[in-house]
């Protein structure tokens, strides 16, 4: 069964505008039990393997043990002003790390039930970003991000990283076993799904990280469904989005649990922070 309804076809003069979100940088926090120390010689060769056409900045001075900035030439962004490569930066933050960024992860780890303990012997972190590349195809960026993470990871060795965009903390292991077994186009660090209580409603669950790349995320509010089986549906609705791009217009109908089930699909923000346009997806009594 097609998991979207998507009804008559329109002609060009008849579509719509799509739901979408403003594009964000990506940033990873990698933590640490103890201050890290650079292993510059490592990152490279590890980054060779990935990028045959990267370069660095000259780290010599006040800031080489602040900072690093690599420039991808394999990932070329169009600016009108001319074309310039994708670039990756690590950065030791001004201020120190502070657990309280790690609260409300930390209630939402249910992919990682040693989150917590692992996480509460972190005093140190290092911030990983892309750069300039807003504008590439969101499927390049994620391929290149993940590229360059993957090789910082193997290099620096954190116990902990924590992705901003998806308020999701991560086994440093596990991330890299998801690249080698499903290469760096998988969503599992870039892709979370909530759980919320809502007094006197059921529950609420959203999907986030989407919103990053420019895409909605989901969002369903019910009752006497089981969590698991929502959070399925949010992962497909999410990865189908992903794969197909902003693609579900206001009103049409996504599968549900239930055999031969449809569930109406709503533009709407989200319920729950951070702010940003989500797919309301509404389940149906049968």
């Amino acid at each position: 069964m097609p998991l979207f309804n998507w009804g008559k076809k329109k002609n060009i003069a008849e579509e719509k505008a799509m739901i979408a979100n403003e594009m964000q940088m990506l940033m990873v926090k990698l933590l640490f039990d103890k201050e890290p120390v650079w292993q510059d010689a490592i990152l490279e060769q590890e980054l060779v393997r990935n990028f045959p056409l990267f370069s660095s900045t000259d780290i010599s001075g006040k800031d080489s043990d602040r900072s690093r900035q690599y420039f991808f030439r394999n990932y070329m962004v169009h600016y009108t002003e001319g074309d310039l490569p994708a670039q990756g930066t690590i950065f030791k933050p001004e201020k120190p790390f502070s657990q309280d960024t790690l609260t409300h992860a930390y209630r939402q780890a249910w992919h990682w039930h040693a989150a917590q303990e692992v996480g509460a012997t972190c005093t140190h972190e290092l911030m990983v970003t892309d750069l300039m590349a807003l504008p590439l195809p969101y499927r390049d960026r994620v391929i290149y991000f993940q590229k360059f993470l993957s090789a910082v990871v193997k290099a620096m060795k954190p116990q902990a990283l924590y992705f901003t965009s998806s308020d999701k903390l991560i086994d440093p292991a596990e991330y890299l076993k998801q690249i080698e077994e499903h290469g760096f186009e998988n969503l599992y660090a870039l892709l979370n799904v909530r759980l919320y209580n809502v007094t006197g409603s059921g529950m609420l669950m959203d999907s986030i990280g989407m919103h990053a790349l420019g895409l909605p995320d989901f969002q369903i509010q019910f009752s006497e469904k089981d969590p698991g089986q929502i959070a399925g549906l949010l992962y497909s609705y999410a990865q189908y989005i992903y794969d197909y791009g902003s693609v579900i217009e206001d009103g049409n109908t996504v599968e549900g649990i239930e055999q031969g089930s449809r569930w109406k699909c709503i533009y709407s923000g989200a319920a729950v922070d951070p702010k940003r346009s989500v797919i309301d997806v509404k389940p149906s009594a049968t």
